[in-house]
């Protein structure tokens, strides 16, 4: 069962919510209470309200996501086997250009269909790129391949984290959070309005996206520009990388 605006004072416990929801439904007990949906209401200044979505006495795992996407998204993330038991497509490999959020999306979501990848990066990993920021902020010595916008992750990687579109929530977007929390964001971006992640926790997660990829086979090369392509009508038969 699905309970919509739940409106409680700030800041609001699990078990005040869990209290209301009792009221709302007139039940005694609530076997499981997951959040699929929170925000804040300022309108009221200073007062400030909790408001949430919240599923009630039901599996908690088939809520990780909002429920009217769960079954899109099933098909999206989960491989229809174990793909630590299947081998890669005999096919040649797709080369992806970037280690930034897409190039690490496209390479999971192909390694998860069997498809070979090489992904190519012009910085160096993530702890690469920490060590070689610090010297900028603290040496002002700069590194032009391996800086805070070039490498492992992106532009992004040393912003504070933030998780924002400027469309409504999407097939797409929830699948991003959902791989973002499958590999150690907290539970809370799948369901906060404004999610967040911050920059500590999401060097590790894109170092933890990362040994994914190479455990499914994948390819990383890291100090490798893309500084050619070779191509016949539709078909790439090279790549050129200093």
């Amino acid at each position: 069962m699905i309970v919509n605006d739940v409106v409680l004072p700030a800041p609001a416990s699990m078990e005040d919510l869990s209290n209301a929801v009792k009221k709302r439904l007139r039940h005694e007990s609530v076997r499981s209470l997951v959040i699929l949906k929170h925000s804040i209401d300022a309108r009221k200044k200073p007062q400030l309200y909790e408001v949430f979505t919240v599923a009630v006495n039901e599996d908690p795992a088939v809520y990780r996501a909002p429920v009217h996407l769960r079954e899109t998204l099933s098909g999206i993330l989960n491989a229809d086997e174990d793909p630590t038991v299947l081998p890669l497509c005999n096919i040649k490999p797709v080369v992806i250009a970037g280690c930034g959020p897409a190039g690490l999306f496209a390479a999971l979501w192909l390694l998860r269909r069997r498809i070979p990848v090489v992904l190519l990066e012009r910085g160096g990993n993530v702890d690469e790129r920490i060590e070689a920021t610090n010297r900028f902020f603290t040496e002002n010595i700069l590194d032009p391949e391996c800086n805070v916008q070039f490498g492992e992750g992106g532009a992004g990687t040393f912003s504070d984290g933030k998780l924002t579109t400027g469309t409504h929530r999407t097939v797409v977007n929830d699948m991003v959070l959902r791989t973002f929390h499958e590999f150690g964001a907290p539970e809370e971006i799948l369901y906060e309005a404004k999610p967040h992640i911050g920059t500590d926790r999401l060097t590790g997660i894109v170092r933890e996206m990362r040994s994914e990829i190479l455990r499914l086979g994948g390819i990383v090369r890291f100090h490798a520009c893309l500084t050619g392509i070779e191509h016949a009508g539709n078909t790439l038969k090279a790549v050129e990388i200093n």
